[in-house]
């Protein structure tokens, strides 16, 4: 994603940013003290694991932050790469090409906004998600005979999707295999969760996460391609060029001759930043 505009508002010191606009390449020029370094620090906001402080709120404006308001919004160009990998998972949405992403005072999660395309926010039961597959897989489980149901560990099937092809794959045989030994006399048990295994079995590298069109584009947006901001704010005290593993080695106590100091970098935050 390419940021072409950003606004701030109510953060520390800054009012109203107003818009500003940026290329692809930009300076930030002003004077001393004047808000350059605080409306860059703002636009970490927009990162998706970054929460925002009541102390970094302005407190000349506490009659408008009563209301929810954006303290922080990009609009965002995408690649063609980007908007062909969220054509390839949902088909019937229109091409995306910019996005807005913005953080409000009163919502603690980052929000996007897709402009006029219309999307969804109905429940989708057709929608290939891991809610709706576990939701199959449970609604199956209620309706076997109690004597195999409660011998069945459902821990997999309720808990958050796996991290991997590999934990899924090795989960689903778990279980497969289980139902097959504790419901070897049940021959319509067998074929009614074969019709899932089968069908479902295969689909976890398409398998999105939500119930309703949006929340399934947004989870996958903020997984796979949401933008990261980092801010260096000791960038004054680095000379020549730097090799990002070579100094996370140095962050770690192991030298490397490559990257000169004029004084100790402030490594805590930076290893935030870079992290």
């Amino acid at each position: 994603m390419r940021l072409r505009k950003f606004r701030v508002s109510a953060f520390r010191c800054i009012h109203d940013s107003g818009e500003i606009k940026v290329g692809d390449l930009a300076a930030f020029v002003g004077r001393n003290e004047s808000g350059k370094t605080t409306i860059l620090q703002a636009l970490t906001l927009l990162n998706k694991e970054e929460g925002l402080s009541e102390l970094d709120l302005c407190d000349e404006m506490t009659e408008e932050l009563k209301s929810e308001i954006n303290v922080v919004e990009g609009e965002f160009d995408l690649s063609n790469h980007e908007t062909r990998l969220i054509k390839e998972k949902f088909q019937s949405i229109p091409e995306i090409k910019k996005i807005r992403i913005f953080r409000t005072n009163k919502n603690p999660k980052i929000q996007y906004d897709f402009g006029n395309i219309r999307i969804s926010e109905e429940e989708n039961k057709a929608l290939n998600s891991w809610e709706n597959f576990t939701e199959n897989v449970r609604n199956f489980v209620d309706t076997i005979p109690n004597h195999i149901r409660i011998r069945l560990d459902m821990k997999f099937f309720e808990g958050p999707p796996p991290t991997s092809h590999e934990i899924f794959n090795s989960e689903m045989a778990e279980f497969n295999n289980n139902i097959r030994v504790l419901a070897a006399e049940e021959k319509q048990v067998i074929l009614e969760w074969e019709k899932i295994y089968n069908s479902m079995g295969t689909n976890f590298d398409n398998m999105l996460v939500g119930t309703t069109e949006r929340a399934a584009l947004e989870n996958f947006i903020e997984e796979n391609l949401h933008p990261r901001f980092v801010y260096f704010s000791d960038y004054k005290k680095i000379i020549g060029s730097i090799n990002l593993s070579e100094y996370l080695k140095i962050s770690k106590g192991m030298k490397e001759e490559s990257v000169e100091y004029v004084e100790e970098f402030d490594r805590a935050e930076t290893d935030r930043n870079l992290c």
